[in-house]
């Protein structure tokens, strides 16, 4: 019906073909090689055959004649094409480019980042419980559809998006059993409840608000626990295939169910699916008729502000106790109703999103997809570092770009970086913990000690150092594994003792070992 009153041009036939070879292309590598689902250009081709294609087939004829001109839309196609293609550049070519040396790929010892994970897990709790007693409680909070109950304008935007701090910390649960499994221990088990604790409530506050921005995260989480953290195997990949059907569902089915999921809902699903789907005349809250729009205004006026509006999220930082008239972000730049009122006989549906694209052209105009190919380039220098690092903190860095691409994608900078932001900070804090122990437990020359030791063992030369200044070493004692049992037993290994207190014989034999690899150093 759609084909039948808009029939494509030879700019939106190409368009459509191009990304969805760009599409098809990434999915035929991923069935070589699995790992390739969560590939960057593939998230970005399916994101825009999303907004640019299926928002078009979605529709009645009518709408679409109502909401968007053609023109608009060839404008739109075209951006798309740019876009993707430097994207896709950025991706490929310059990610091959050497990386810069850095030292053996570790992970963060396993009593510091359970111990970190529970320290976030607290402050996400107490965040969210805080601002749903400010909401009105737990009933009036979660009884409303999409949290609007929530006391959004009265709280510090720090509060309300803390609990997003509850998505990493899962991650790291996750990653550590995972990564390193076999240490079963009365702490892992806590550490395997306390997972499941923050992954129920995760799944419970997204489906009783219907939002599919919980359910992205948690499959990006859960994808590259399956794909990234180590070779898949045949159970894995059909656990990602399934986890990713339920996560595609998901998103598409919960908005459309939104009004029937909250707590004491009075809607139906029948009924909250017809309310979902209605159209009205005169209000949109498609994507594909916001973004059009803006690209063809802005291009007919020569609106752009130079990227001034991607200044705003490090304004927002600072907290509005500070800073009283802070601006807000419709204030600080482009309005895009003000902007589009002029030109247009039709409202936004609040909370409307301009997508990447449109987004980009409002701040650079026809040189916007330089800052695709930039977001390309950031995008593979992390996805080859994290294939050849697959530690627990590089593949949460890739999440984190992965879900921050997301928010590019469907709608825009600033919101991606808050998302980026909230989501890699913990990661972060982790990083830094572990340097300052790295720091604070031992010194560069007992490390250098350590690894000369190690090496030495691996070539069979154990007790001849080669004139290096180590003395003979005596055999590592075997140290019985997390959980004991036969077959268990493993070599206590040097490289526990540059990562802090000793994960076998307690924090204070840690500490005589440590000083007994001092001493085995000879200056």
């Amino acid at each position: 019906m759609i084909l039948a009153t808009l029939p494509l041009t030879t700019l939106q036939g190409a368009a459509w073909l191009f990304l969805v070879l760009v599409a098809v292309l990434y999915g035929l590598l991923a069935l070589w090689r699995p790992v390739q689902m969560l590939a960057a250009p593939l998230l970005v081709a399916v994101g825009m055959i999303a907004v640019g294609i299926c928002g078009l087939l979605g529709e009645p004829a009518w709408a679409v004649a109502r909401f968007m001109r053609p023109d608009h839309y060839d404008l739109y196609l075209l951006l798309s094409i740019l876009d993707t293609a430097a994207f896709v550049l950025g991706f490929e070519a310059l990610r091959h480019l050497p990386l810069r040396a850095r030292g053996e790929a570790r992970d963060p010892p396993r009593r510091l980042l359970r111990l970190w994970a529970v320290v976030v897990v607290a402050a996400g709790f107490l965040a969210q419980t805080v601002f749903v007693l400010r909401s009105g409680g737990f009933a009036a909070f979660y009884a409303s559809q999409h949290g609007t109950a929530g006391a959004w304008e009265e709280t510090s935007a720090y509060l309300y998006l803390l609990p997003l701090a509850l998505f990493p910390a899962l991650y790291l649960l996750l990653a550590d059993r995972r990564h390193r499994p076999g240490r079963a221990a009365p702490q892992g088990r806590i550490a395997g409840l306390l997972a499941l604790l923050v992954l129920a409530f995760l799944l419970f506050q997204g489906i009783v608000f219907g939002n599919r921005a919980d359910m992205i995260r948690l499959a990006l989480i859960f994808a590259a626990l399956f794909l990234l953290l180590r070779e898949p195997g045949h159970a894995d990949l059909l656990k990602a295939g399934l986890l990713a059907l339920l996560g595609i569902a998901a998103v598409a089915v919960l908005p459309l169910l939104r009004d029937a999921l909250h707590l004491g809902a009075e809607v139906g699903m029948a009924e909250a699916l017809a309310n979902a789907t209605e159209i009205h005349p005169d209000v949109t809250g498609n994507t594909l008729y916001f973004a059009a729009a803006i690209v063809g205004v802005a291009d007919a006026r020569g609106v752009t502000d130079g990227g001034f509006a991607w200044l705003y999220p490090f304004v927002g930082m600072i907290p509005r106790a500070l800073w009283p008239e802070k601006p807000y972000g419709a204030e600080w730049s482009i309005n895009y109703e003000a902007l589009l009122a002029p030109f247009v006989d039709w409202e936004l549906a609040p909370g409307s999103a301009p997508t990447g694209i449109a987004d980009a052209f409002l701040r650079f105009g026809w040189f916007s997809p330089l800052a695709w190919l930039v977001l390309g380039t950031i995008g593979g220098r992390l996805w080859r570092r994290t294939l050849e690092r697959r530690t627990i903190l590089a593949v949460g860095g890739l999440i984190g770009y992965l879900l921050a691409l997301v928010y590019v994608v469907l709608q825009d900078f600033p919101a991606a970086f808050y998302q980026w932001l909230f989501f890699v900070a913990p990661l972060g804090g982790l990083a830094l913990l572990e340097r300052l122990a790295a720091v604070l437990g031992t010194t560069p020359a007992a490390s250098a000690a350590i690894r000369a030791q190690e090496a030495s063992e691996h070539d069979g030369k154990a007790g001849r150092p080669g004139g290096r200044g180590l003395r003979a070493v005596r055999p590592l004692p075997l140290c019985p594994a997390r959980g004991g049992g036969p077959g268990r037993d493993r070599p206590h290994r040097p490289r526990d003792l540059d990562r802090g207190p000793d994960l076998c014989l307690g924090a204070g034999a840690g500490r005589a070992r440590l000083r007994a690899a001092h001493a085995a150093f000879r200056p």
